[in-house]
């Protein structure tokens, strides 16, 4: 793992041992364990190792769970699709509905390619891939599901085309069969509220690729029953997921942690710094990559769409950076254009002048000073920002501990399991986060370089005032 500590000594180990003699290279072995055992990337590998044991053995405690056999995916894109998947791989009979038999047929041949990819990667042998299949129906419509336990819907993030699959599934469905939605931002009890019953409704998102992705959010309405819930979690550990209860609010734990780091991201950008710097900050403190490169990689239309429902300018005002609506106006939807905050050529990514441009001219309508922030500094005031997002999640009761919103963090959005998570805020200061001097990884960013900047960007971003 990349900035981590122990793989180096290692296999500085391993080398030592072809020229010295056993007793010494025992007698530095203990030494190196006794040192890394006792460092902060030791403690928070337990801090997470330990949180995951625990969300395996979290949910209700009921006297018995809901039956669970038969799961209905509504929505068969990439998402539908590995749901069902997903649902195939802990042994559950799958139907995948669409809305007319030639859509049907796509999400068919989409399932069947990620049946197909399990064999050809060798996790499934021939018999295995041949029971998914066997368990696994696509079709058009809602017909034929009255044996069916759970139904999840996939469908266009949109509240009115939601609440028209949940009144499509309360019609089909048995009177004991569980209603979920796999929204990612929107409000689970105003879908659910247009069933008779919302005791049999909550949220259960999945992330992208949902076949993979080992995380799932488990999302309690204001109605949802104990048990209905337990078997969101019983769902869970069959697909080997670890499990996070979250109440509802705008985009959950994660998605509202997430939106918080891009906003502050925007905000550096208008003091000054490039897209790629602040990238190059986070990916330097862990992450596989940056928000603008995830942006690009997702689409910019996505992004927009959730600003305009979150109506971010009209809450933010002259100061509101307006490079996004700017760049997708212009056709710069990412990497599909080939063209979004970098430019694209030939797969490779580069910094864009036109971005650029863009970025001046936003600087120069908001009349902010341009300030130079070392990557340190970067990274402090958008991981601060992170963490206040998250100490605000717990004080609201989304989330009902710091450990849960770590999990959602290090599994769902490549938060690096060797920092350890934001909780650390609130135990322990900001070494773990950061990393001591004596603590770092081979080639990472020595963060005590200016520690003014470093702790006087903490400091504003806990606080509210991010660069403006």
């Amino acid at each position: 793992m990349s900035g981590q500590n122990a793989p180096g000594v290692a296999l500085d180990l391993i080398g030592r041992s072809a020229t010295g003699n056993f007793a010494e290279g025992i007698a530095a072995e203990r030494a190196a364990f006794v040192t890394l055992r006792q460092g902060d990337q030791a403690r928070a590998l337990r801090h997470i190792f330990f949180a995951e044991r625990a969300a395996r053995k979290a949910g209700p405690k009921v006297s018995s769970l809901p039956p669970l056999a038969r799961v209905a995916v509504v929505g068969g894109g990439t998402m539908g699709a590995g749901i069902a998947f997903a649902c195939l791989r802990a042994d559950l009979c799958v139907t995948l509905i669409e809305v007319d038999a030639s859509a049907a047929e796509r999400a068919g041949a989409t399932v069947a390619g990620l049946i197909e990819e399990g064999r050809a990667r060798s996790k499934l042998d021939a018999e295995g891939a041949a029971a998914l299949a066997a368990r696994f129906t696509a079709q058009a419509g809602y017909a034929g599901l009255e044996d069916t336990d759970l139904a999840i819907e996939a469908v266009f993030e949109d509240l009115t085309v939601k609440q028209s699959v949940f009144r499509a599934l309360e019609a089909a469905l048995p009177e004991h069969a569980v209603i979920a939605t796999n929204t990612s931002y929107l409000d689970v009890d105003a879908i659910a509220g247009v069933l008779a019953d919302p005791t049999r409704a909550l949220g259960l998102h999945f992330f992208s690729p949902a076949h993979l992705m080992r995380l799932l959010e488990i999302v309690r309405g204001a109605r949802s029953s104990d048990a209905v819930l337990a078997l969101g979690f019983d769902l869970a550990r069959r697909m080997d997921k670890i499990p996070v209860l979250s109440g509802v609010c705008d985009g959950f734990i994660g998605n509202r942690i997430l939106a918080r780091m891009r906003h502050t991201a925007e905000r550096v950008l208008m003091r000054g710094a490039s897209p790629s710097e602040v990238d190059t900050a986070l990916q330097g403190f862990g992450f596989a990559m940056g928000p603008f490169a995830v942006q690009d990689m997702a689409g910019l239309q996505i992004a927009l769409a959730t600003r305009v429902r979150q109506d971010q300018a009209g809450r933010q005002g002259a100061a509101y950076c307006g490079v996004l609506e700017r760049l997708v106006a212009e056709g710069r939807l990412g990497q599909r254009t080939n063209m979004g905050w970098y430019d694209y050529e030939g797969g490779k990514r580069r910094p864009s002048a036109r971005c650029a441009e863009i970025l001046a001219e936003e600087r120069a309508r908001i009349a902010l000073p341009a300030r130079a922030m070392p990557p340190e500094a970067i990274a402090a005031v958008v991981l601060a920002a992170m963490a206040d997002e998250a100490r605000a999640i717990l004080n609201e009761g989304i989330a009902s501990s710091g450990s849960e919103i770590d999990l959602v963090e290090v599994h769902g959005y490549g938060f690096p399991r060797v920092r350890g998570g934001h909780r650390i805020f609130g135990d322990g200061g900001l070494a773990i986060i950061f990393g001591r001097v004596e603590d770092r990884g081979r080639g990472a960013p020595r963060w005590d370089r200016c520690p003014e900047t470093f702790l006087s960007a903490i400091m504003l971003a806990q606080n509210g005032i991010v660069l403006h």
